[in-house]
């Protein structure tokens, strides 16, 4: 997606960018794109905002932000669903767990400890991707799922923040 501003932009750009974000179809969209459109980006400074929930390969992901962080404004923004950070209830419980990819569905026990290590391995993700987009000078945004409007709150503050950088 590509967003381009009438010159010169006013003050609702912020809030311009958030809402083309969120109003964007990601149906349908798959991994592996990113190198492809970081070859073919326009060499002239540019805003690019990175969107994904970075499951994929880090090597990719390493070697698409070499290419697009030396010429390119970057904000990787992280989207998480809440249930990827934490797992529901206390105590001991059954949890059903869903193969996106055949649709099975599968009864997990979950014990006091196994919601810890969960979320201890939430946590480690979390400190791979910044120390990842450290590496190149970036500051991602982790969005865990909530309604729109907190959304596109959290957006325009991210946006606002940049305002002077961009």
């Amino acid at each position: 997606l590509e967003y381009g501003f009438p010159q010169p932009r006013d003050k609702s750009y912020p809030y311009q960018i958030a809402q083309a974000i969120m109003d964007f179809d990601w149906q349908g969209k798959k991994r592996g794109g990113l190198i492809k459109a970081a070859a073919s980006l326009p060499s002239r400074r540019s805003l690019i905002v990175l969107i994904s929930d970075f499951l994929g390969s880090p090597a990719g992901l390493s070697r698409a932000l070499g290419i697009l962080a030396p010429r390119h404004e970057i904000l990787p923004l992280v989207l998480w669903d809440e249930r990827e950070v934490a797992l529901p209830g206390k105590g001991l419980g059954l949890y059903p767990l869903f193969d996106l990819e055949t649709g099975e569905q599968n009864l997990v026990i979950l014990t006091p400890a196994s919601r810890r290590k969960f979320a201890e391995e939430s946590q480690l993700r979390q400190d791979r991707l910044e120390e990842l987009f450290g590496r190149y000078g970036l500051q991602p945004h982790f969005l865990i799922s909530g309604h729109e409007e907190d959304d596109i709150e959290a957006l325009m503050k991210i946006f606002l923040q940049m305002r002077s950088r961009v």
